[in-house]
């Protein structure tokens, strides 16, 4: 039986697209309101398109509240698309508050440093401009990226704790978090350097890294065999190292959002006004609010689905339905 807040009703689908929990696993549904933003208004970060997120979505949330639905064949049959946009319309109002919010961090509004100064009167970016410095996004990128599969790992060091799964704590989730946090030290302390540090400190690095790695493989190897032991070591040794690059995404989707802001704004000054801003509006919804928001939600998305879930959650659960009588058939006799 699933319990949450009704505030949280859009994330709980998100959490039982990917399964619903069994009874022996924490559902992970309230914790998407911390991360889900932030991820989004990282990778989506300005004032203006974040802004005018939170106008459109609002927009389609009134509607919703009002009854608005769409027939499935409608719209050339997306009208069951358009029904799930709707349905979504509270957690599009969130992502342009995030993304507002991650726009004064960053200093541009519509892609424009100018228009940010002018619009705010603040002389700059509250935090730093990703675009001029990437190298620091990067950073923050694999910063969060360690902290967020930190998390899933002590969430599994819980359910294995409740459960009383204590060999399989040890084999899995507790050495693999040693050893993962360690790793995320090196990366961060010295990033690119980290190879070469690694060489000139060979003995320290083996002990940091060799002893937890090795103490996991014994304890996988008692828990489910030699060669099962092996394949699961494996996978969790190539898995802090891919699931880890893979929040660079973050990077790189607000790399891509800035330079479309940036073509858009160099299309509206090269054209006469009149032509300008049609074309520039009609390239910001397309693009940016249309394509590049729903990408953007997608990479959130898969984040939490396969970096995150797959360290504490299998979603191999069945929903609870009360016991009930339904009509199945009903016998027409005549009197």
């Amino acid at each position: 039986m699933i319990r949450n807040p009704t505030s949280t009703g859009i994330f709980e689908r998100l959490t039982l697209g990917f399964g619903a929990p069994t009874s022996t696993e924490i559902d992970p549904t309230v914790l998407w309101l911390v991360t889900y933003p932030l991820f989004f208004g990282l990778m989506f970060g300005d004032v203006g398109h974040g802004l005018l997120v939170v106008l459109l979505s609002s927009g389609l949330l009134y509607a919703k509240k009002k009854g608005t639905r769409f027939s499935e064949q409608s719209f050339a049959g997306l009208g069951g698309l358009f029904n799930m946009i709707l349905d979504g319309s509270g957690l599009l109002v969130l992502s342009g508050a995030a993304a507002t919010v991650c726009g004064l961090l960053y200093g541009t509004v519509m892609g424009s440093e100018g228009w940010f100064r002018e619009l705010t009167g603040l002389a700059g970016p509250l935090w730093f401009d990703p675009f001029k410095h990437p190298m620091t996004l990067l950073k923050v990128s694999i910063t969060i990226g360690i902290a967020h599969v930190s998390s899933g790992l002590v969430l599994d060091i819980i359910n294995k704790i409740k459960n009383s799964e204590y060999e399989e704590l040890l084999a899995g989730p507790a050495l693999w978090l040693w050893f993962y946090l360690t790793l995320g030290y090196l990366v961060l302390a010295y990033g690119f350097r980290m190879i070469s540090y690694a060489l000139s400190n060979l003995p320290t690095v083996l002990l940091l890294l060799g002893l937890p790695s090795a103490l996991m493989l014994v304890a996988r190897i008692r828990v489910a065999g030699l060669f099962e032991g092996i394949g699961h070591w494996m996978e969790s040794m190539l898995a802090s190292i891919s699931h880890t690059i893979s929040y660079i995404r973050i990077m790189a989707m607000k790399m891509i959002h800035d330079v479309f802001s940036l073509l858009f704004l160099g299309i509206l000054f090269a054209m006469p006004v009149y032509l300008g801003i049609p074309v520039f509006g009609f390239l910001t919804l397309v693009m940016i609010l249309v394509l590049e928001a729903a990408f953007v939600f997608l990479q959130s998305l898969r984040l939490h689905w396969v970096e995150w879930f797959l360290k504490f959650y299998s979603g191999s659960g069945v929903s609870f339905k009360p016991f009930g009588i339904h009509r199945m058939y009903t016998t027409l006799s005549r009197s």
